[in-house]
């Protein structure tokens, strides 16, 4: 099993840490990087978020299907 952490990309600033969204650049990142993971990645991966609302936005262009784990917060 291969284990690749993705940290997610750009985000607002705020006091609320776990509402904090994607910054435009944060939207390009997060979309260019998940091309680029995309083309490597084998066809069985399964994709991982928090529940802070930018972690679920980047893996989001990743994959639609990704579960939530609080455990990950």
């Amino acid at each position: 099993m291969d284990v690749i952490l993705w940290r997610h990309a750009d985000a607002e600033e705020g006091s609320d840490d776990l509402s904090r969204a994607l910054t435009r650049k944060g939207q390009q990142q997060g979309r260019s990087m998940a091309a680029w993971l995309s083309q490597r990645l084998p066809d069985d991966y399964v994709v991982l978020a928090s529940e802070a609302k930018r972690s679920q936005q980047t893996a989001a262009f990743l994959s639609k299907g990704f579960e939530v784990d609080a455990g990950l917060n």
